[in-house]
């Protein structure tokens, strides 16, 4: 379970503003096309899918918290909307 995960990796504390960069399965593959994968990577889609499920579905559930971006955004422009919510949330 992430939510279990993630409470156990962060004894339990909980960030102000948590970014999430959502990236389907096949952009990522895109992506790495030209490096070796890593034991993460050859997971099947399946996996991917599960795992990218489970953090949409938290970041949901805390939307006060979560900043989700579509990772096919120009990096200039994520750049410029996490700034704002930054700004916005007085962390900057």
């Amino acid at each position: 379970d992430v939510k279990w995960l993630n409470r156990f990796a962060t004894g339990g504390l909980t960030p102000d503003v948590t970014v999430l960069v959502d990236c389907p399965y096949e952009v990522a593959q895109k992506r790495r096309q030209d490096r070796q994968a890593d034991r993460f990577e050859k997971e099947e889609k399946t996996f991917h899918e599960t795992i990218r499920q489970a953090f949409l579905r938290i970041a949901k559930d805390n939307p006060d918290r979560f900043l989700v971006l579509d990772s096919q955004e120009d990096p200039e422009q994520l750049a410029d909307l996490i700034m704002k919510e930054f700004k916005r949330k007085k962390l900057l």
